[in-house]
């Protein structure tokens, strides 16, 4: 199995695992880049 996890870089060398999910296919679908964007965003806004 392949996982990929999309991942920032945040203040006060932190690292946020923003969403990890199974790859099945060689392209990142839409739904799994919407996740993660929304939820950088949820992370730069308590920052």
């Amino acid at each position: 199995m392949n996982y990929t996890i999309i991942y920032c870089t945040q203040i006060n060398q932190q690292i946020v695992i923003l969403h990890s999910f199974v790859k099945k296919t060689q392209k990142i679908s839409l739904k799994e880049l919407r996740i993660a964007k929304t939820r950088m965003n949820e992370v730069k806004n308590e920052h």
